[in-house]
């Protein structure tokens, strides 16, 4: 697996060649002068996908904020998003990113936030008043509807002679998928096949911002609920395919939209995790449900942001299952963005 599917570093490229004041006839500006954004992010512009890991090739639309400071610097406690108020900025096929109306670089310093995706959906909403702009989102409870929200580290103070400014994408929750192997030979008759997954239970719903420039800060909202969060043949979550790969190779089980969303937090001793098994030995059939403490399987007794929860499902070829989990980081990838003309 490519190492891009765990990371996304997004860069965007704000350029302005000539100096002008805040505000005017937008008809007077040079076009030079607008605030634009770089269309070096992928390759094409995809509709956001849902249950889905982000990377630079679905990158789809971004909200965007600007804080205008005429003197002086940024203060969280004071600024406000006064020159743009989350503005959507989207590509369209083979083009660059655009948003409407165009704005201008001021006198002064501007300073931004960004978040993806869009709040164009019910489950995510978007609220600032002053200081960085606070995203709440509620994992829905089919895993096939779950997204992965991302925010930008502050780009803080920036003016036109500073020219491009990196807006730098992080995820704000934590992805879980599955992996299974056969640990040993199944001989002629035999095979398993996981036909259902649950997880949980988790609380659903926080809010986040990333005022600091190193962490996002996610706090867990007085609604939130327990929620077991299921994968199916049934809803294209799971492969449905059975194990043939031999450890130490370890094949998906989760499918392209069966990636779980999971709000940080500490885990307990409720959240379990339940893997029914399909066993099928010279015509005969049975289906076991096998279930472990999540709690036993991660070190760190939490469930953390920017992070890739990798279970893998090791059986037997009686069907007894073995558990561990892999934690990865999802870390910086740099995408080079040219200057522009």
């Amino acid at each position: 697996m490519e190492t891009r599917r765990y990371w996304l570093w997004a860069v965007f490229s704000l350029t302005t060649l000539i100096s002008c004041g805040r505000g005017g006839d937008e008809a007077l500006q040079p076009a030079d002068d607008a605030i634009r954004f770089d269309d070096r992010i992928g390759d094409s512009a995809v509709p956001w996908t849902k249950g889905v890991q982000t990377d630079d090739g679905n990158f789809a639309d971004f909200g965007v904020f600007a804080y205008y400071s005429p003197q002086g610097s940024y203060d969280a406690a004071a600024s406000k998003p006064d020159y743009m108020y989350n503005v959507r900025v989207t590509r369209p096929a083979g083009g660059d990113w655009t948003y409407s109306p165009t704005k201008y670089w001021p006198q002064g310093k501007v300073s931004f936030f960004a978040y993806a995706p869009y709040d164009t959906d019910a489950a995510v909403s978007v609220s600032c008043g002053t200081g960085a702009p606070r995203v709440t989102y509620a994992v829905p409870d089919a895993v096939a509807d779950h997204r992965d929200l991302l925010l930008s580290t502050p780009a803080l103070d920036r003016t036109k002679e500073g020219g491009r400014v990196p807006l730098t994408f992080r995820h704000a929750l934590a992805a879980v998928v599955f992996e299974a192997s056969v640990d040993g030979t199944l001989s002629e008759g035999q095979s398993i096949r996981i036909t259902g997954i649950r997880l949980g239970k988790f609380l659903h719903k926080a809010t986040c911002h990333h005022e600091l420039p190193d962490a996002i800060t996610q706090t867990l909202a007085t609604d939130a609920a327990d929620r077991e969060y299921a994968l199916s043949e049934a809803d294209g979550t799971l492969q449905g395919n059975s194990l043939v790969a031999v450890y130490p190779v370890y094949q998906p089980v989760s499918s392209a939209t069966g990636c779980a969303m999971l709000w940080p937090q500490q885990i307990d001793d409720d959240d379990l995790l339940t893997v029914t098994v399909r066993y099928t030995s010279n015509g005969v059939t049975r289906e076991s449900a096998i279930v472990r403490n999540i709690g036993d399987f991660v070190v760190s007794g939490s469930i953390e942001a920017s992070k890739r929860y990798v279970f893998r499902l090791k059986f037997t070829p009686f069907g007894e299952m073995a558990l561990t989990c892999v934690v990865q980081d999802w870390n910086q990838k740099t995408i080079d963005v040219p200057d522009f003309d």
